[in-house]
């Protein structure tokens, strides 16, 4: 039988995916790449194939493994249907990226919104090279080598679809753990989830790496344990922090942020490199820029990063304080002055 053409054969395609809804200008679904259960994925018609592209940064031959599709599914034609940005695509990435971020220093409101809220440094979002588009921020993404990868927009106070990436651009860590300073190599550097939380933590002095996302959820059985690298976490990444003497890695306060780094200590104690994972504390889905709202002054952020200092030299020499350690930085991220007679926490009884 001859494959469907057109129409037919986008109605044959869609049959593949789960939580199928029509948009304004492409249909919606639920990306199987990374497990996502709102409509990450937008599918519609090209005028040589099927055009597919997830907003969480899968790359489309993932997506379509997951899916049970073949290139030839989704193409009109003989050729599949990839696109590499070109040269010029990178250097009107970099430049975009350059203006947004001078635009950012130029925007007291915005600046004084995400200091207030997230507890966001402006020296911070300047030295990571963040800007601002007029309505998301930017923040550019670079490969190993520093060469302009990707310009991702980020909005933290959407509920739904906060990052978009790129068409065609895959994710990536950010920033690139080759570029992070060495002056900070001899601490270690921190592993969280989420651009955002690295910004946090280099908000209050301490160098982080941002993976994209969560991994694929565990199938639950045992003989098929599920896939543990996806979006957020690739095995060949592992050799890409080569160099730093400790990684500490700090999931989320849930399932999947638990697994995508465990996946990630696995990979990385594989590859010889010395790590080891930080819990968070918190309310489920919680993470260290929750935990670090309202380190929004100098003093609160310096009392932020002793907090950090105090869970990871509490995990790595007295675990068995741990959880004290744990209840001890939720109460300091959840102190408020208004909070009286409560007093702020005192970390001096926690070494670092």
């Amino acid at each position: 039988m001859d494959a469907p053409v057109g129409g037919d054969r986008l109605t044959a395609v869609l049959s593949h995916f789960q939580g199928v809804r029509a948009g304004a200008s492409a249909f919606r679904a639920q990306c199987p790449a990374h497990g996502s259960t709102g409509g990450t994925l937008a599918i519609s018609e090209g005028d040589a194939w099927i055009l597919i592209h997830c907003f969480a940064g899968c790359d489309v031959a993932d997506v379509l493994k997951a899916a049970g599709l073949t290139w030839k599914d989704i193409a009109y034609g003989d050729k599949p249907p990839r696109r590499r940005a070109s040269k010029a695509d990178k250097r009107d990435q970099a430049i975009e990226a350059s203006l947004c971020a001078a635009r950012l220093m130029e925007e007291p409101r915005v600046l004084e919104r995400v200091r207030q809220a997230r507890g966001w440094a402006k020296g911070a979002l300047k030295q990571l090279g963040v800007g601002w588009d007029g309505e998301r921020f930017t923040i550019p993404v670079t490969d190993k080598e520093g060469k302009p990868h990707d310009v991702l927009r980020y909005d933290p106070f959407r509920d739904r679809f906060k990052m978009l990436a790129g068409e065609g651009c895959s994710r990536q860590p950010w920033p690139a753990p080759e570029t992070v300073s060495t002056l900070y190599r001899s601490r270690g550097l921190f592993v969280v989830e989420g651009e955002g939380t690295a910004i946090s933590l280099a908000s209050v002095g301490l160098p982080a790496v941002a993976l994209p996302g969560s991994v694929g959820r565990p199938s639950g059985d045992v003989r098929r344990p599920g896939r543990f690298q996806g979006v957020g976490w690739h095995k060949t990444w592992a050799k890409r922090f080569y160099g730093h003497r400790r990684v500490y890695l700090v999931p989320d306060a849930d399932e999947q942020g638990r697994t995508l780094m465990a996946a990630v200590e696995h990979d990385m104690r594989f590859d010889g490199i010395n790590c080891v994972t930080i819990p968070t504390a918190g309310p489920k889905g919680w993470d260290l820029g929750d935990m670090l709202r309202r380190a929004h002054d100098l003093e609160t952020r310096r009392q932020g990063k002793e907090m950090i200092r105090m869970l990871v030299s509490t995990a790595t020499r007295q675990p068995d304080r741990l959880e004290d350690a744990q209840q001890m930085a939720l109460a300091w991220a959840e102190w408020t002055p208004q909070a009286a007679p409560v007093e702020a926490p005192a970390f001096e009884a926690f070494q670092w």
